[in-house]
Parts: C-alpha cells; structure tokens; sequence
C-alpha cells in the first residue's frame, strides 16, 4: 500500500479569513520546486492539520500528527472559538490511545494524556 506522506493543511474559518486573503497572505512558494506550495501554519482563523504517518522505525506503527493554531487570546477571540470548536468536534469522534508495548504487547492500563486517534 502506497500512504502518502507530509500530508498537511489548514482549517480556515472564512467568516474570519477569506480564501483569497490565505492565498495572498499565507501561502508561499518553495523556490527549489515550481510545483510545490505551502501555507501559514498559524494565524487569525487558521487550525493547522498534520496527518499521522508510518513510522520508519516500526512499519505497523503511526507517528504522531496534530492540530495546532497560534493566535492571541486577547486580540483574536473569534479565532479562540473557532479554535475551541474545531477541538471539541475533533475530540468527539476521537478514540482515546493506549500505548502498547512493542516487545512484550502489553497494553497500558491508562490512556496517554493528550492523545487521541481518530477510527
């Protein structure tokens, strides 16, 4: 099976930030490829999305991704609750991870803190 790595993107709020002005503000371009792009990874209505991967240490296991957002709590509190809506959808169809032991797979009694997978 082919899995795509390095997949990354940004949940934008648009009644925040418009498309157009991501496009302007937030996407640059990789001078050593004429095909590749990349946007902002924090800003005023942005979540930054970055999938999990194959870990090459160990093929039947997932590196972490994540959801982040940079923005000021005073200065931006529309992007504070968009930030906090996007998390708690996200953890709603969350599952919580256990972590297992490779050698011996001897499963956790508690879930890791902060860790959730998504089915």
């Amino acid at each position: 099976m082919d899995i795509a790595k390095n997949i990354n993107f940004s949940i934008i709020n648009t009644d925040i930030l418009s498309i157009e002005e991501y496009k302007k503000n937030y996407v640059g371009h990789y001078p050593e490829s004429t095909d590749y792009y990349h946007g902002a990874i924090a800003g005023e209505g942005l979540v930054r999305f970055s999938c999990s991967c194959i870990a090459d240490y160990a093929p039947e296991s997932l590196m972490n991704g994540r959801l982040t957002a940079t923005y000021d709590l005073v200065k931006q509190p529309e992007t504070d609750k968009f930030v906090k809506a996007v998390w708690k959808i996200f953890k709603k169809g969350a599952k919580k991870v256990y972590l297992i032991n490779r050698e011996t797979g001897q499963i956790a009694d508690k879930p890791e803190t902060r860790f959730f997978a998504w089915p």
